[in-house]
C-alpha cells in the first residue's frame, strides 16, 4: 500500500486501533460493528483522508 501523504501511515494506525478496541469490548452484533465501521469512515473523510482506496 502506498500512502500519498505523511499523516496516511498514521491513520491507517488509528483505524486499526478502533477495530481493535471495538472487537476488544466484544461488539453485541454484527450491525453495532457496521455502524461503528461507517462512523470511523466518516470521520477520517472528515480529517481528509482518501478513503477511497479503502472503502470496501
Amino acid at each position: 500500500m502506498t500512502t500519498t501523504c505523511p499523516s496516511a501511515n498514521a491513520m491507517q494506525w488509528v483505524a486499526a486501533l478502533f477495530v481493535i478496541s471495538l472487537f476488544g469490548r466484544r461488539a453485541r452484533s454484527v450491525r453495532e460493528v457496521q455502524h461503528a465501521l461507517k462512523k470511523l469512515h466518516g470521520t477520517l473523510a472528515e480529517l481528509g483522508v482518501d478513503t477511497a482506496a479503502v472503502a470496501p
